[in-house]
């Protein structure tokens, strides 16, 4: 493992700086690219003196990446590129203001948000880590920026729901495309102001991200357009697709202040349509009533479907045949009702020389009962399964469904 930068000599310091060189212009090159962005796509926010500042600004970040470029290919001037990174995360920190405004006018009000419409969310999952918005001693909170296109949380076993915040200008410190690793420090007691260190300086704290230098982030002040490109790309580089998280949530992270300007407006729950067997969602459920808040499901498989993938994934699938399965097997009655139908199925299925298994009743009642307005009893679950046609046009439905979920979605083994 490398060593941490504050912990090298200097030479150790061009070395690894050297051999990290295009991470430092990528990470310039980026900043600038998204400023450009920001001007030409979100004019009509900002003032004429916030247009000015911007322009400013690009042109600097133009000058740096030049100067950096030409140091890394001459001989390299090791006082001049700390001189060009300490201008760089300056004008990365005067941004703020921008990157906030724009955060802002993108992000969806709870009464706006309407089922497999576009929406852009700022969540934060309570966990008992640090960072915790449930936590009201703690100074800041972590959040993420979920878009109908990126959907990933940042998870160690609570669930996926959480809080739907709003705040002002003064709670947002910093924003990246990934976790920033970030340490929170009373102000008095911070004294690393170097300029690999990128810090963020709030109130009576200062927040900073991860100082080795490998892991540094590629940019701290990133607008909502640029995170879930990021994010989308690469959940189809690890998980194969958008909105699939069997190999691993891929996420981004944003720091808030966290005083009383930082609002918990609503609860979210993502699901797969599977609300009827889905624990989170009963959590889910129950934090929004205690707090008073509106409770908003996210189907990501009706997100998945509106872009032409299959509503569930290979994991998903069987998620969701185990889950509708535990239902069903908890309650005697409810167990005596699926195994009714599924011989009634299995019997008409085998005088067509077809097999027909729990699996496919399982994932036809998930089907059949994705769309459903109220969370079903056990006694309206059992109605349901009782009420399960089974004419040919039953039949031929099933066989589309089966096709449509169980050709790309199969679990391997």
């Amino acid at each position: 493992m490398e060593k941490f930068y504050s912990d090298m000599t200097d030479d150790e310091k061009k070395k690894t700086i050297l051999k990290y060189q295009d991470k430092y212009i990528k990470k310039v090159q980026v900043l600038f690219n998204m400023l450009n962005y920001v001007f030409y796509n979100y004019h009509d926010i900002f003032c004429e003196e916030e247009l000015c500042k911007l322009t400013e600004t690009c042109e600097n970040l133009n000058q740096i990446l030049q100067s950096l470029i030409h140091n890394f290919k001459g001989d390299f001037d090791f006082t001049k590129f700390q001189k060009d990174m300490f201008e760089f995360v300056h004008l990365e920190k005067s941004m703020r203001n921008i990157s906030y405004k724009v955060l802002k006018y993108e992000m969806t009000k709870l009464n706006q948000f309407s089922p497999k419409q576009g929406f852009v969310f700022v969540v934060h999952v309570p966990t008992e880590g640090t960072n915790n918005a449930s936590d009201e001693n703690i100074a800041v909170t972590s959040a993420t920026l979920i878009t109908d296109k990126s959907m990933g949380l940042f998870d160690d076993g609570y669930g996926k729901f959480g809080y739907i915040l709003d705040f002002d200008m003064e709670n947002f410190i910093v924003s990246s495309t990934a976790d920033l690793f970030s340490s929170l420090y009373p102000q008095e007691e911070y004294n690393h102001e170097d300029y690999y260190l990128q810090f963020y300086k709030s109130g009576s704290y200062v927040v900073d991200t991860d100082d080795e230098l490998f892991q540094m982030s590629e940019v701290c002040i990133a607008i909502p357009h640029y995170m879930e490109q990021v994010n989308a790309n690469t959940t189809i580089e690890v998980n194969g697709e958008l909105l699939n998280y069997d190999k691993g949530e891929i996420f981004n992270e944003i720091i808030l202040l966290n005083n009383d300007k930082l609002k918990k407006v609503g609860v979210f729950v993502r699901t797969v349509g599977d609300k009827n067997f889905n624990s989170d969602y009963l959590k889910a459920k129950q934090l929004a009533d205690e707090k008073g808040l509106r409770l908003l499901e996210i189907d990501k498989s009706v997100y998945r479907q509106k872009i032409g993938l299959t509503p569930l994934t290979s994991s998903e699938t069987r998620t969701v045949v185990n889950h509708v399965a535990r239902r069903i097997k908890k309650d005697p009655e409810l167990y005596a009702s699926f195994q009714e139908k599924y011989k009634e199925l299995s019997h008409i299925y085998a005088h067509q020389y077809k097999k027909y298994t729990p699996r496919e009743l399982c994932l036809k009642i998930y089907n059949d009962l994705r769309e459903s307005d109220h969370l079903l009893t056990d006694q309206e679950l059992c109605q349901y399964i009782h009420s399960i046609n089974v004419d040919n046009q039953f039949k031929q439905e099933n066989q589309n469904q089966s096709s449509v979920n169980f050709a790309v979605s199969h679990p391997s083994k």
